[in-house]
């Protein structure tokens, strides 16, 4: 195979590695950390699934180990406070991609309910696209987090 070819197909590999680094030295506090990961997708959205894969490699390339995953429908503060006594310096991750505002409350509540539920544990929300359509929720919101 052509040499330049070979450096082509590996131009994904090296970007992936290269954002990698920079999240590294971006939030140190989350590399090779025990994670819980909440919200992972339950729709047929292939979307938000290539987001959650994106999001497990990188925590993989991060040296992370993922404990447990928690959707809407599975999450029990039980199960967690279970894990989080046995390993009671793991972070939060929640799930990015684009529900967060009120225009899918469900996943908007359900962070809210993290958070309430795990106040003093360091939480991260992945990347999010913001819609609210009411700007005094928003207000409200954004002092939570």
């Amino acid at each position: 195979m052509d040499k330049n070819m070979e450096e082509l197909k590996s131009l994904p590999e090296k970007k992936l590695y290269s954002l990698c680094d920079v999240f590294k030295n971006a939030i140190p506090e989350l590399f090779k950390r025990k994670v819980i990961y909440f919200d992972q997708p339950l729709h047929s959205n292939i979307g938000d699934h290539l987001i959650l894969w994106g999001a497990i490699e990188y925590l993989r390339r991060n040296h992370n180990q993922i404990l447990d995953y928690f959707s809407v429908a599975d999450y029990s503060k039980k199960k967690v406070e279970k894990i989080l006594s046995k390993h009671p310096d793991a972070v939060l991750v929640m799930h990015g991609g684009g529900n967060f505002g009120d225009l899918y409350s469900i996943h908007q509540n359900f962070r809210l309910k993290i958070l309430s539920d795990f106040s003093t544990k360091l939480t991260y929300v992945f990347s999010q696209s913001v819609y609210y359509k009411d700007s005094k929720r928003q207000g409200k919101i954004t002092n939570i987090y």
